[in-house]
């Protein structure tokens, strides 16, 4: 189940602004707006009544028609979710529907049947049904008269009225008010009324800016010229309506159809109370994130969010293929580099080495792909994009384009610094020193301490601290880096003279180096022994 508590709350907030009746909801296609729509009013239905249409479907009919369609859409959401309880009446027998219908219709039933006789006896006398007859003529032309005779004697008011009632039982019309109208208000009164203060009815429009654009404009006018009209803040009684889409997608489509000249916003604040609510790359991302269990630190979850988002802002993936990938909790255990340590070897090379007893003779190190969490990471990539190449294609974009912005944090680059160390040791063939590192011992020129392995990307200088060193024992087979921890030990030496602090790289040249570190470990085959 994907977590949704942040920006929940951040909508939640937004719904209760005071007057906050008409809501544009907004973020790119495939983002999950919906999904997020249907989580937090379906876990608030004993506060909300959700109504959700979309009228993608209705791209084949007349724009005049959209009106009655949208109608019909709430009708029929409303049976679903129990808004309208679905009861039938028992049926009547044929005795009884003829009985109501002489009941109700007694003219029509003598007419008919005076064209059958001749005569009726009515207690004992015979009467002609010509009488009958005439008799209905005069009712009928009192009738007329009596009617004529009301409107003659009715207030200006009244007949203002009539024709406001006769003018909103047309079809088509923005400002309809037929029977249908009025009962879809009387049912959404009643449930408010049934659930008590506080209740309210949300009308949810799904989709808007992938429909027809004279059906966009024509749903947007007709909800439009309903605000605070006769006294009701929004059509069909609704407390609050919230229109879903890409207001930038709308706000395109509105320039092609009335040119860029047109004032936009002008147009589209009618639409909305308050302000546009933006569901934002960063929070699908993070909806995403929270949902899944892999188990990874804080920098590499950093690191996902931030790549993942300029995905997203790429349309190279959206959250829908997201929600749909489910990774494995826990790597291979294969191992993916080991070297065998010569303590007579690295001494030769380096003569005043300290602190080398840790590592004896014939040692064997090994890096296994369980022990670099990074590599989760690199494996949830290549399932979204199907293949490590596919990701590759994806990243090479990615170091292509866009402004040169700086990358966010250095939490960003602490999460891919390890596998940056691997790419640097095998390139430069020097898979040691992914192991360890040789530190000068200050005031000395020759001699060197055995630390832990460590790198630099770009000023930021980060250290893996391994365990065999804090219990001062030797290290098991397989586990020389198990529970290894990323620090960053940048320090004032390694900035440029006065800095305030690393300065981050941007995001292409960043980029590049995510990717020239993928592609050369997948051309080595180190993506592969680890199973990703």
């Amino acid at each position: 189940m994907i977590a949704l508590d942040e920006v929940s709350a951040r909508f939640q907030s937004h719904l209760e602004i005071e007057d906050n009746f008409r809501i544009i909801l907004s973020g790119p296609y495939g983002i999950g707006k919906s999904y997020f729509l249907n989580d937090f009013f379906d876990k608030r239905k004993d506060k909300y009544n959700k109504i959700v249409i979309s009228p993608v479907n209705y791209v084949v009919s007349a724009n005049e028609d959209i009106f009655e369609l949208i109608k019909a859409d709430i009708i029929v959401q409303m049976i679903l979710n129990g808004t309208i309880e679905k009861t039938f009446s028992g049926k009547l027998s044929e005795v009884d529907s003829a009985a109501y219908f002489v009941n109700g219709k007694p003219k029509e039933f003598i007419s008919f049947f005076t064209t059958l006789v001749k005569k009726i006896s009515i207690g004992g006398v015979e009467i002609e049904t010509d009488f009958f007859k005439g008799l209905f003529d005069l009712s009928d032309k009192y009738d007329a008269y009596k009617k004529e005779l009301a409107s003659r004697l009715k207030t200006d008011y009244e007949k203002f009225g009539d024709f406001l009632n006769a003018f909103g039982e047309t079809k088509g019309n923005i400002f309809e008010y037929n029977f249908i109208t009025e009962l879809i208000n009387t049912t959404l009164n009643d449930l408010k009324s049934q659930k008590g203060e506080g209740f309210e009815n949300v009308l949810i429009i799904d989709d808007l800016d992938r429909i027809d654009p004279e059906h966009i404009f024509r749903i947007l006018n007709i909800l439009s010229a309903h605000n605070n009209y006769l006294g009701a803040k929004n059509k069909f009684a609704f407390d609050k309506i919230i229109l879903v889409c890409d207001i930038d997608n709308i706000q395109k489509i509105f320039a092609h159809r009335y040119g860029t000249e047109v004032d936009f916003k002008g147009y589209i604040d009618k639409f909305y109370s308050v302000d546009i609510f933006q569901f934002s790359n960063e929070d699908a991302i993070t909806i995403y994130l929270k949902g899944l269990d892999v188990h990874l630190s804080s920098s590499e979850t950093e690191f996902l969010k931030f790549i993942l988002s300029d995905f997203l802002d790429m349309q190279a993936v959206n959250l829908r293929q997201l929600i749909k990938v489910e990774i494995p909790l826990r790597l291979s255990d294969n191992i993916l580099l080991e070297i065998v340590y010569s303590q007579k070897n690295i001494i030769k090379e380096f003569p005043s080495v300290l602190q080398w007893s840790i590592l004896k003779e014939g040692s064997k190190p090994a890096l296994k792909s369980n022990d670099v969490s990074f590599l989760r990471v690199l494996k949830l990539l290549i399932i979204i994009f199907g293949s490590s190449r596919n990701l590759l294609v994806a990243l090479s974009q990615l170091k292509d384009r866009g402004p040169n912005q700086r990358i966010p944090s250095s939490e960003i680059l602490k999460a891919f610094s390890f596998i940056h160390l691997i790419f640097l040791s095998v390139i430069q063939g020097k898979p040691y020193e992914i192991f360890h590192s040789l530190e000068p011992v200050p005031g000395s020129n020759q001699t060197y301490n055995v630390g832990w392995p460590r790198v630099k990307l770009w000023q930021n200088t980060y250290r893996f601290k391994l365990q065999w060193l804090f219990n001062g024992g030797e290290f098991q087979t397989g586990e020389y880096f198990k529970d290894m921890e990323i620090e960053d030990i940048t320090s004032p030496s390694d900035l440029h003279p006065n800095s305030t602090g690393p300065e981050l790289p941007d995001k292409k040249l960043f980029y590049s180096k995510v990717y020239d570190t993928i592609r050369r470990l997948d051309t080595l085959g180190l993506l592969e022994k680890a199973h990703l």
